[in-house]
């Protein structure tokens, strides 16, 4: 059954005892950007979001549970990848991981690494993003410059810091 065009599926008929209505959601894979920066993309199954996973450098077993008195703050942030994909559909190169539901790998789009993706709801415990900056590789290599750049800043930055405090929340 298709849904009209008011978005709707009107089903008349007399019911009866062990009547049953059926409902599949298509699950293609989609990429939503974010409507004040199109290049910042998040990737859905479906309805699913799916989150990127970063990782767990550095967690320990107590941390999800010490609440204020955890330390998440005082931890490296890991890079966050970005997407080289040519404008290619989010099919070519996100795919699914054999004998894992709802999970995901990027393949070959990632810098520097590719990532590993499961549901928004399935991601805990770990660093984790939702949000991908998108570029064809023409951007990328202008973009890859600025980064470089950055990341020189901040390690002669770090060379010169004796010391520094990070306010507790």
């Amino acid at each position: 059954v298709q849904a009209g065009k008011d978005g709707y599926v009107a089903i008349d008929r007399t019911w009866k005892d062990g009547d049953a209505v059926d409902v599949g959601l298509p699950l293609g894979l989609r990429i939503e950007p974010m409507a004040n920066h199109p290049q910042k993309v998040a990737v859905l199954y479906g309805p699913i979001v799916l989150a990127g996973q970063l990782g767990r450098k550095g967690f320990t077993e107590q941390m999800p549970y010490a609440g204020a008195q955890g330390s998440y703050g005082n931890m490296p942030t890991p890079r966050v990848p970005v997407f080289v994909t040519d404008d290619k559909p989010v099919d070519q190169w996100l795919k699914p991981v054999a004998g894992k539901p709802l999970q995901f790998k990027t393949t070959g789009v990632g810098r520097p690494n590719d990532v590993s993706m499961i549901p928004f709801y399935q991601a805990h415990h770990q660093r984790f993003t939702v949000y991908w900056d998108v570029f064809t590789k023409k951007q990328w290599q202008v973009k890859e410059a600025e980064y470089e750049a950055e990341q020189r800043r901040l390690e002669a930055l770090r060379a010169r810091t004796v010391d520094e405090v990070v306010p507790e929340m």
